[in-house]
């Protein structure tokens, strides 16, 4: 068979030289010291930094509870100008308002991550990976912005026609709000905690997906073979594989993004 594509199948020489094995060894070089000893210094300033930064945020805060009292975290009232301070409403809201915002966030975001990780073809999956990274991007300003000028109008009727007509239901119900003279009344609904809550989940739904879509693509390629030559399903494969690989960064991906949106 050598022969014929011409090659020599002839056996080498008894005094052919032969190169020497390579003894193996497991010491370490210099470059790998170097590079461990760079990662764990870059390690140990990191948190270093976020514990002098908790010491200081835990030492100012004793400061202005020793000065306002332990009635500053109950109090809603902030008034500087009398020395009144409370922060009970900023928490409340910041609450009411994260929850809000993972709740609409976290299905729309796995759902982006799913249908591009695993669904998209190829021409579709770059240019969404695209237009998510592009949203992620984005100033928070820029959806608060349009929260104000075009999301806040489009949902006052909504918000107005589910208070007529469901107010019936506790927490559908909005206050102050008279059905019969809808015009005068507005502002009981552009000062609300869910509008602003769509408007967080915007800015936090592309940061997930993008964190979310690139851990999904990590999961083992055998353990995704495996389940599919089992019998498993695409959707069965997702959940029983995919899923489970990636639980880490989809609550990553979520805190990650409700931070920024919170904290800007």
């Amino acid at each position: 068979m050598l022969r014929d594509l011409g090659l020599d199948d002839s056996p080498a020489p008894a005094d052919a030289r032969v190169d020497p094995r390579r003894p193996l060894s497991t010491r370490r070089g210099w470059q790998d010291n170097l590079f461990r000893l760079g990662s764990h210094g870059g390690g140990v300033v990191v948190l270093a930094i976020m514990t002098l930064v908790g010491l200081f945020l835990l030492i100012r805060g004793f400061g202005a509870i020793e000065k306002a009292g332990w009635g500053f975290l109950g109090t809603q009232a902030w008034e500087p100008n009398s020395g009144h301070f409370g922060i009970a409403a900023v928490l409340f809201g910041t609450v009411v308002i994260a929850l809000i915002a993972i709740g609409v966030a976290l299905p729309l975001a796995i759902g982006t991550a799913t249908y591009i990780s695993e669904y998209a073809p190829q021409g579709v999956k770059r240019l969404l990976i695209g237009i998510v990274d592009l949203m992620a991007a984005i100033p928070s300003v820029v959806y608060g912005l349009w929260g104000m000028f075009w999301l806040e109008g489009q949902i006052l009727p909504v918000a107005q026609w589910i208070s007529t007509y469901f107010g019936w239901i506790p927490f559908l119900s909005v206050p102050k709000f008279d059905p019969a003279d809808p015009l005068a009344t507005p502002t009981v609904f552009t000062a609300s905690a869910f509008l602003a809550g769509l408007v967080v989940s915007m800015m936090v739904a592309p940061i997930a997906a993008s964190i979310m879509r690139e851990v999904f693509s990590q999961a083992p390629i055998g353990e995704r073979e495996g389940a599919l030559a089992l019998g498993a399903s695409k959707w069965g494969m997702i959940r029983s594989v995919v899923f489970p690989f990636g639980l880490a960064g989809m609550i990553g991906g979520t805190m990650l993004g409700l931070g920024r949106a919170l904290g800007e």
